[in-house]
């Protein structure tokens, strides 16, 4: 197996589908009669941010020699890491849109204590 190599499992689209489905009958369970559904976790939006990501080149060989120094990695593992791909693979700038949010199901004060969470949407990268 190659490191940073994407190997999917055989029924991996059945499992897909089965995970789906229960997403969607918890839905329904949830919202069936509501006027408006929302989503099944983090439901309450605190703020909408875009902005751009800026990718710079950086020194891969450089990053390699450090993980050999750090890391029990082997030289043939570290052979094949390739860092430069996708979303790093040139030296680019991204829009992004943030989404900040609480970590409830169900839209509460935002006084009552609760986990928060940020997601990170990257526009235009390819593959």
């Amino acid at each position: 197996m190659k490191l940073f190599t994407e190997y999917p499992e055989k029924d991996e689209q059945n499992y897909y589908n089965l995970v789906a489905e229960q997403v969607r009958i918890q839905m329904d369970k949830l919202y069936k009669d509501e006027e408006r559904a929302l989503r099944d976790t983090h439901a309450k939006t605190h703020a909408s941010v875009e902005g751009n990501l800026e990718i710079f080149d950086f020194d891969e060989q450089k990053i390699k020699s450090e993980l050999a120094k750090r890391t029990r990695l082997t030289q043939k593992q570290l052979n094949g890491i390739s860092l430069k791909q996708g979303l790093f693979a040139t030296p680019k700038q991204y829009p992004v849109q943030l989404r900040f949010a609480n970590g409830r199901t169900n839209v509460e004060n935002d006084y009552v204590s609760d986990t928060r969470s940020m997601s990170v949407k990257v526009i235009g990268v390819e593959g």
